[in-house]
């Protein structure tokens, strides 16, 4: 049985090139226009979204609340901007502080942007 490799932003990067995903790289990890892919020292993985939505802060929580009712993932949240505008935010963390396989880091990493995606398609 072969060892786990930890989790690092350089990981992050190669599951975003194999998939030809255009990226911005930073040493903590790497952003996709409104996606950002993060890991932390515990090797937490966090795939996160946000997007500017034309609907009130009210129609906003109130479609959030739908979403968790019936969906696990991703969690979600409302912001109100200073510009009294609305924002809808998802996110999907996991924990691989004992390691990931590559095919596992691509396999969440593909799951957390389609469900990403899919509530923003849904809600925005």
């Amino acid at each position: 049985m072969s060892e786990l490799e930890p989790l690092t932003p350089a990981r992050i990067r190669r599951v975003l090139g194999v998939h030809e995903l255009d990226f911005v790289a930073a040493e903590d990890g790497a952003s996709l226009e409104g996606i950002h892919f993060s890991c932390d020292a515990f090797g937490v993985l966090t795939v996160a979204g946000h997007t500017p939505t034309a609907l009130s802060g009210e129609e906003a929580r109130r479609a959030v609340r739908a979403w968790h009712a019936e969906h696990f993932w991703p969690t979600c949240s409302v912001e109100l901007t200073l510009d009294e505008g609305v924002t809808l935010h998802a996110s999907v963390s996991v924990d691989y502080e004992t390691g990931v396989a590559d095919r596992q880091l691509d396999a969440m990493m593909s799951m957390a942007l389609a469900k990403i995606r899919e509530f923003f398609r849904e809600v925005a």
